[in-house]
């Protein structure tokens, strides 16, 4: 999975940014040259910076093909990743709402259907957001058909279904709903958020993530257990640490020891990102501003 850099968001669904750029995302290094050069450089990233929060705080995370979940606070370059590789699979380890809120934020904008399956009560951030952003909500709860028939109706409308209720028939209801689709060659073009992984089972993960790319479905996985997040590190396409506790959990063998050591010692609220050939530390999320969601709308 490529970690993507990007300039400024895109504000709607269809308008292309001459401004974003996507690719391995890295940090500059500064050619050698005159004091005047790195100073000049200096001014650039904190202008970077100011510009990457007002953005984010005002919602605008969609980016030319997924979304920005923060910023780099080394270079002030937004970083994300595009929802093609989120079909493979993003893990938020001992994240807080943020990352999953900006995730949220941009799938809402895109108007891509949204299904939560809330297994620790920590998807109230996606409620929210929906009504900031006049978006319908629908709840299922419950074993039976009602997460499986609200699921479909969610796809059909584009619209956001919270669900919720045991783990194991609650996402057996979702899985049965996109082998549905996979069967007949649809695809959903939806996010699935499972909130409090460590709830379910592995195997119903796994399941999950093997659905994602035949069914053009996102899939975010969040959870604050250090063994469950270590075990989905290895099936997820892209893992976002939260917590330095965790890091030594997550971070693939082989990582280079400065990368790994910066993961160890990110500062409280960062969060670093890691890829299957990438290490980005020191990124920050920022919290959505209601008001510059109410103003800006679903464009």
């Amino acid at each position: 999975m490529r970690i993507t850099a990007a300039g400024v968001p895109q504000r709607g669904p269809r308008r292309s940014h001459p401004g974003y750029r996507a690719g391995t995302v890295h940090r500059g290094e500064l050619a050698a040259g005159s004091a005047g050069v790195t100073t000049i450089a200096a001014l650039l990233a904190v202008v970077r910076r100011w510009r990457a929060l007002a953005v984010l705080a005002a919602g605008e995370t969609v980016t030319e093909d997924g979304c920005a979940i923060g910023l780099d606070l080394l270079t002030g370059t937004l970083v994300g990743f595009g929802w093609a590789d989120a079909e493979r699979g993003v893990l938020l380890a001992g994240a807080g709402p943020l990352p999953a809120q900006a995730v949220a934020c941009a799938a809402m904008r895109r108007r891509k259907s949204i299904i939560v399956a809330d297994l620790d009560g920590g998807a109230a951030a996606c409620s929210q957001l929906a009504g900031w952003l006049g978006v319908p909500v629908a709840g299922a709860s419950g074993p039976g058909e009602a997460v499986a028939a609200a699921a479909v109706r969610a796809i059909r409308a584009r619209s956001v279904l919270l669900a919720s209720g045991g783990a194991r028939p609650l996402l057996d209801d979702v899985a049965g709903v996109l082998a549905w689709l996979r069967e007949r060659g649809l695809r959903a073009d939806c996010l699935l958020w499972v909130s409090g992984c460590e709830a379910a089972e592995p195997g119903q993960l796994a399941e999950l993530l093997a659905l994602g790319p035949t069914t053009g479905t996102a899939v975010l996985l969040s959870t604050s257990s250090a063994a469950c997040a270590a075990e989905l590190a290895r099936h997820s396409g892209l893992t976002v640490v939260c917590s330095a506790t965790l890091a030594g959990r997550v971070i693939p063998i082989g990582t280079p020891g400065p990368a790994a050591d910066a993961v160890a010692r990110q500062p409280r609220g960062a969060f670093t990102m890691i890829g299957p050939d990438q290490v980005l530390a020191n990124c920050r999320a920022v919290p959505i501003n209601a008001a510059g969601l109410s103003m800006a709308g679903r464009r």
